[in-house]
């Protein structure tokens, strides 16, 4: 009777079996059996359906718990370029949400091993997780996939490494910067975050790029970066480098700004200089070669614009760089007194508009100095003298001369070159 059973069951399994493979190989169906059963652990051939996109492996309520395979290969023919979610492998939680309980999908995870080279040595797993979590909304819930990072079995982070929302925006998130992306049909793409870097604080970014119409005299692949923030003393800012494609050519221009500011200078040799009509002597020391004052009447005429990137709110200096006559060294007590007149002048302005303002200085000796010694004089200029103010963009127009009248060296004062110095808060604009 017990032999009858199992032969009745075998008989049974492999009809059952024939059924599940009727249009597949007859080598495909061969599969070996025990009492009780399939022996799926001798299997040894290919499972295929026998009928096409019918069947599935598990269902909601019997499922198989693990899967380990040498490789894997997803195939899905005839796809085109279609892009529909029947065409690929979906990872779904078919449970419905409900008011303040939302339904994540499941997680995908990769796991690596690495290896801890501190006490104890030891090899650990690294992972990031992914998944969809979906957010409840009023008219419609939203979501974003995230991608979680994990190490040595540590609980994954609660802020995501990278975020895409369902509207578009990207985040990436990281020690020293937190970024966005931003794209939407209606607005150019940007991208934006805040440097938590502590020696660059409260500072935002941002790159964006547009592409407008396209035609002479049309701005096309313009890109941007954008500072913004508050810093140092020179308070609230908003900065641009702007790079614009136009009738094929490119151009950058806009200012990057240092907030805490720093000296920037502007040389003028004397040999640039227009001379007046009593002219300062050309004279030549070794191989250097400038203007030598020694009367009243000897002009220097020059000018500069005042430089974009000037922080605004700061005096110029001029630095006066002179060196006595040869064999006529400055002696002790002796003074040179330097004079500039100048006028600050708009475009659209007369060239000399208002009334010239005076600034001057006086260089004492404070003891023998020495034969065709170099020194440094300076000049202050007042940035917002009520009579000539300074302004971003306007020429300084120059007469210099040395105030022979007045000071008490012998010989003449030689001038290599004239500096104009300042505060900047970032690159030159042009």
């Amino acid at each position: 009777m017990k032999v009858l059973k199992r032969f009745l069951l075998t008989l049974f399994c492999i009809f059952s079996m024939s059924l599940f493979s009727a249009n597949a190989r007859a080598a495909d169906i061969i599969i070996p059996f025990i009492y009780g059963g399939p022996n799926w652990g001798a299997m040894q051939v290919d499972m295929i359906p026998g009928i096409d996109d019918t069947y599935d492996i598990g269902s909601a309520n019997f499922r198989w718990q693990d899967l380990f395979v040498v490789s894997a290969t997803v195939t899905k023919n005839a796809i085109g370029v279609t892009p529909v979610d029947t065409n690929g492998v979906m990872i779904s939680n078919l449970t419905a949400a409900a008011a303040g309980a939302q339904q994540w999908s499941p997680p995908l995870t990769f796991q690596a091993q690495g290896w801890r080279t501190n006490a104890t040595a030891e090899s650990q797993k690294v992972e990031f997780m992914q998944d969809v979590r979906s957010v409840q909304g009023a008219a419609a819930p939203t979501g974003y996939w995230g991608i979680y990072p994990s190490i040595a079995d540590g609980a994954y982070s609660a802020t995501p490494a990278l975020k895409v929302q369902s509207d578009g925006t990207t985040t990436v998130a990281g020690d020293h910067l937190a970024t966005s992306y931003t794209s939407t049909s209606t607005s150019s793409p940007s991208m934006s975050g805040i440097d938590s870097d502590q020696d660059d604080p409260d500072v935002t970014w941002k790159i964006y790029g547009n592409a407008t119409a396209t035609g002479t005299g049309a701005e096309v692949a313009d890109l941007y970066f954008q500072a913004l923030g508050a810093q140092g003393t020179a308070g609230s800012l908003e900065t641009f480098i702007h790079f614009d494609g136009s009738e094929q050519t490119t151009n950058m221009y806009g200012t990057v700004l240092f907030p805490d500011g720093f000296t920037r200078h502007l040389d003028i040799e004397a040999g640039s200089a227009i001379v007046g009509n009593t002219a300062p002597t050309a004279t030549t020391v070794g191989f250097a070669r400038g203007l030598g004052f020694d009367a009243d009447a000897e002009l220097a005429f020059f000018n500069w614009e005042v430089p974009q990137d000037w922080d605004g709110v700061s005096d110029f200096t001029i630095e006066v760089i002179w060196f006595s006559t040869s064999g006529d060294a400055v002696q002790n007590g002796e003074t040179v007194k330097l004079d500039l007149n100048y006028y600050s002048v708009a475009e659209g302005e007369p060239i000399d508009n208002g009334t010239p303002v005076e600034a001057t200085t006086t260089y004492t000796a404070s003891g023998n100095q020495t034969d065709k010694e170099m020194f440094d004089t300076t000049i202050t200029i007042d940035f917002d003298h009520g009579d000539q103010p300074l302004t971003k963009d306007d020429t300084v127009t120059m007469q210099f001369n040395r105030d022979t009248g007045v000071d008490t060296y012998t010989g003449a004062v030689i001038v290599l070159r004239w500096e104009v110095k300042y505060t900047a808060t970032g690159m030159p604009y042009h």
